[in-house]
């Protein structure tokens, strides 16, 4: 819009009628007459009412008649309307003053809008504010306190400014700026007062700040800042501390009020205690008292460093626990009176001797986590408690003789200790790497108990841990690794005739044999006068077993004088092999009245009793060879390993025969509580047996006797008789304990085994227990139980076959055969043997004629009407015994001897045929006749007795 004055507007109008600008009509009016003013240079305080006030007072302002007026306060001016337009006029040309300011005050006209002074620029922002003479030091607090600089920029945000700071506290001038601008409300205003408002909003914030100043001598700066570098200020962007020991040594706390006021506070006070330091040293004195290790470790248990200095307050003690030297600085009464206090201490305490240790063990025990685990197991209890490990002893030091006891047994639980034993053909194992490594595998399994496993060079092995079910594990691991990976040999010395012999009889058994070892790697030499074998882990104990048995069979064959004085004579010695394996002897039998048996009925199946004694309380003691799981006893001992797995020897017949659940039992005792250590004993139920427990006995390993094998021994027995006793139990079965794979001396074993029977009935006559039997398999250990027997006790019956004036008996194994001069007819037994014609005619013969004539017709008649062709030679036709005492008859026919023997077969298989059909009928004993006065006697007696060892591997019949 364009304001122009003309002196005559119609002619102007006329003008832009008839003209254009750019092709448009300009349109011309005249402006009514203003009836406002436009008023400014007031004080921001006048308000919009003063304004009007004074326009509306012709005193005042030479006008009147306002009708309103309008503030903008942004732009800093006032619109007042006026009733008369002349007035308006007549305030333009008067001189106006309001609140002390001059008024600019002009013609307003609302179509034109506010009316601007063209000398002046609508608005100016302030320039900056420069802030100097600052206080240096909370200037520098600023530079180092985020939070402060962020509170004070807030502050300045509220009256429009910013601040720029220094790079330094030593440039101590400060650059504010504004912020203003048009759309901030009341902009113009706030300008007028912006660096008014700016210097007194920092000036204000900066008093808001405080400032303490410490002055300290040298000497306290020194302490007082070692002491402030180890206090903790909280809250650092409320308070920081200002060191000027360039200058002066002098301390400022700087930041706000509060914060300044309580470190202000700590930190006079810690000048106060330093002075009080200086001033106290200047009168003090040390001395030192040396202490053995365990006084001192007792003493810091009852804190009496922090007893003493709670106590004496200038003292200041302090320990030295490698040297075992505690120093003590303060006057002279306090160090006098402190030192007193320990020693009354050090009176009170208790030392208790725990016992001699291995150097191993007390190295175990020095290790620092075994030091800390122990003296933790301390504490948990309750109790004070240090170790004193001299060079082989243990001593344990408390303040009562109730801890010392307590920490004691703590020690004596908490450590395990096991000691393998060594034998001489394992030592090369410990220096094995392999070895090593399976050791350092075991410590990192086992880490968790702190298993640690040690050797020297006394090839002695011991483990070390803090469980006993783990140590326990860890010993069979460890004992079965050396054993599997060590080599054994062992040699048998034997005559040259005994090796001929076993040589001669068992070639084909040593030839099958030496072919499976090979395999398994084991070296197996026969030399001219002994068996050498060499090997490792269970093929090498599999190996001595399988040349034990040979052994036997060799030495069952040297046993049976009378049978050998048969055989020699006839045969030699070629033919001895099918009778040279030992076994049972003999039982009860319905041959004849020379067979005995026991008088209490505890003899079984093929078990055979030797000899009977009689001991004080008149205790049975039976000598008995056999099974022993065929004894009718109440308790079975059973020779086991510490582990109890039965998987050999006697333990496994006892789990084949009694039933797995043994082997359950068992397992389930380890499971829980580990394995047993030699000369304990695990009792478990017995199965399938006709026993009513098992003792499973852990025997020693014999390692030359010096090594309580015979203690482990004595305490085995001694332990299943009072078991027995316990359960209140009449009977008991032992074995020859440890005489097997543990090598003990069979001998020094059954000697010892019979002297502890004999000395548990003196002790105990009145025992519930009225039988002892002594049981074995090995017919020599059965001799060596008699001969032991023979010494300690009085034999009361001779047991066994009483041979009559016409008879004599020969043992093979567990078959008894008797050469009997008598009728055949006459024998009560299950079969009987008859030797006829081809055809079966029965009365040819004096044998079969006697046979028919006692047994009636009817056996002629089954052999006619089952047998119309008769039989070839070797064969046999089987009948009912009719009126004889036998449940069958065997009736069968032999060739006429020659001079080549070529029969000699003939008649073993007629003997075989025999046994076999004897067994399927269930007979237990079988009557041969002399077979014929052609055939020789001595050959057939030798082929029998040949063909009855053969068949007793397979067959049942006990007697013959």
């Amino acid at each position: 819009v364009l304001t122009v004055i003309f002196p005559d507007i119609a002619q102007l109008q006329a003008v832009c009628k008839k003209r254009t600008l750019d092709g448009n009509h300009i349109e011309v009016n005249n402006v009514a007459e203003s009836d406002c003013i436009i008023v400014r240079g007031f004080s921001p305080k006048t308000t919009s009412g003063t304004i009007e006030y004074y326009f509306d007072n012709k005193r005042r302002s030479g006008v009147e008649g306002v009708v309103k007026t309008e503030m903008n306060t942004d732009q800093g001016y006032c619109v007042v309307y006026f009733q008369d337009p002349k007035n308006a006029l007549a305030a333009c040309e008067n001189s106006h003053i309001i609140d002390k300011c001059k008024l600019i005050v002009q013609i307003f006209y609302d179509c034109l809008g506010s009316h601007n002074d063209d000398d002046k620029p609508e608005f100016e922002v302030p320039h900056p504010v420069y802030i100097t003479n600052i206080d240096n030091r909370k200037l520098k607090f600023l530079l180092h306190s985020t939070l402060s600089q962020s509170q004070l920029c807030e502050q300045l945000q509220s009256i429009n400014a910013e601040i720029t700071w220094p790079s330094s506290s030593d440039d101590n001038k400060v650059e504010m700026k504004c912020t203003l601008s048009k759309e901030k409300a009341g902009y113009q205003k706030l300008a007028q007062t912006w660096s008014r408002d700016v210097k007194e909003g920092v000036d204000k914030y900066f008093q808001s700040l405080q400032v303490d100043k410490h002055s300290v001598a040298e000497n306290v700066h020194t302490l007082l800042m070692s002491r402030l570098k180890e206090l903790n200020i909280e809250n650092q962007d409320n308070v920081s501390v200002i060191n000027e020991k360039a200058t002066s040594f002098e301390i400022y706390i700087v930041g706000h009020k509060t914060p300044v006021q309580t470190l202000s506070a700590i930190i006079k006070e810690m000048i106060e205690d330093i002075n009080k330091d200086i001033t106290r040293k200047s009168k003090e004195m040390s001395d030192m008292i040396s202490l053995k290790h365990h006084q001192l470790r007792l003493l810091e248990y009852k804190n009496f460093s922090d007893t003493l200095k709670s106590k004496y307050e200038s003292i200041n003690v302090q320990v030295d626990t490698k040297s075992n030297v505690v120093t003590f600085c303060g006057t002279k009464a306090d160090i006098t009176a402190a030192k007193v206090d320990i020693y009354e201490i050090l009176n009170g305490i208790v030392s208790k001797c725990f016992g001699k240790r291995s150097k191993r063990f007390i190295q175990y025990l020095k290790r620092p986590d075994i030091e800390k685990k122990i003296y933790g197991k301390f504490q948990a209890s309750g109790n004070v408690g240090v170790l004193d490990l001299q060079e082989d002893t243990i001593y344990v030091h408390s303040m009562t003789n109730s801890e010392a006891e307590t920490c004691s047994e703590i020690l004596k639980e908490s450590i395990i200790e096991i000691s393998l034993d060594i034998e001489n053909w394992q030592t090369p194992v410990l220096n094995s790497r392999k070895l090593g490594r399976y050791i350092e595998d075991l410590e990192d399994e086992y880490r968790n108990t702190i298993l640690e496993i040690t050797t020297n060079q006394l090839d002695e092995v011991a483990i070390y841990c803090l469980s006993k079910f783990d140590g326990h594990l860890v010993h069979k691991k460890l004992s079965d690794f050396i054993s599997i990976n060590g080599v054994q040999e062992k040699s048998y010395q034997l005559s040259p005739d005994d090796v001929k012999l076993l040589q001669e009889l068992m070639k084909e058994e040593i030839e099958k044999l030496e072919k499976e070892l090979k395999q398994k790697d084991i070296v197996f030499n026969i030399k001219h006068d002994s068996i050498f074998i060499k090997g490792q882990g269970k093929a090498f104990e599999d190996a001595v077993k399988e040349v034990e048995y040979l052994l036997k069979c060799i030495n069952s064959v040297a046993s049976n004088s009378k049978f050998q004085k048969v055989v020699k004579k006839v045969m030699g010695r070629t033919k001895l092999k099918q009778i040279g394996e030992d076994g049972y002897e003999s039982s009860d039998d319905d041959l004849d009245a020379g067979t005995r048996t026991d008088s209490k009925g505890i003899i079984q199946g093929d078990a055979s009793e030797i000899a009977c004694f009689t001991t004080n309380g008149n205790k049975e003691v039976m000598i008995v060879e056999g099974d022993i799981t065929q004894l009718d006893v109440d308790v079975i001992v059973n020779a086991a390993n510490r582990d109890l797995q039965h998987k050999g020897g006697l333990a496994r017949v006892l789990v084949n025969r009694g039933g797995k659940s043994i082997q359950d039992e068992c397992e389930e005792y380890i499971t829980k509580s580990g394995p047993l250590s030699d000369g304990e004993v695990f009792c478990s139920k017995s199965g399938d047996l006709n026993c009513k427990m098992i003792a499973h006995a852990v025997g020693p390993t014999w390692k030359g006797g010096k090594h309580n094998e015979e203690k482990y021994l004595v305490q085995c027995i001694e332990t299943c008789l009072a078991v027995t006793e316990k359960n209140k139990f009449a009977s008991i079965a032992i074995p020859a304990l440890c005489t097997g794979i543990f090598h003990y001396p069979s001998e020094a074993a059954t000697n010892v085994i019979v002297e502890i029977v004999k000395d548990y009935f003196r002790v105990h006559p009145s025992s519930c227990i009225q039988t002892v039997c002594l049981c074995d398999v090995v017919f020599d250990t059965v001799k060596l139980f008699k001969k032991a027997a023979n010494m300690h006790f009085s034999k009361t019956a001779s047991k066994g076959l009483t041979a009559a004036s016409d008879q004599q008996n020969v043992q093979i194994g567990n078959i008894e055969i008797k050469i009997i001069k008598g009728q055949l007819a006459k024998m009560k037994v299950g079969a009987i043997v008859n030797t006829t014609s081809k055809e079966l005619k029965l009365d040819h013969g004096a044998v079969s004629a006697s046979l028919l004539k006692n047994g009636g017709p009817s056996l002629q008649q089954e052999c006619s009407q089952n047998y119309p062709n008769g039989i070839n030679y070797g064969a046999i036709a089987v009948t009912s015994g009719g009126n004889l005492k036998c449940k069958i008859v065997c009736h069968g026919c032999l060739n006429q001897w020659r001079k080549e023997g070529s029969e000699i077969k003939e008649l073993e298989k007629f003997v075989m045929e025999c046994l076999s059909t004897a067994s399927k009928h269930k007979c237990s004993s079988i009557a041969f006749p002399a077979m014929g006065t052609v055939l020789k006697v001595a050959q057939r007696l030798s082929s029998l007795a040949l063909k009855v060892h053969s068949f007793r591997n397979r067959g049942k019949p006990q007697k013959k």
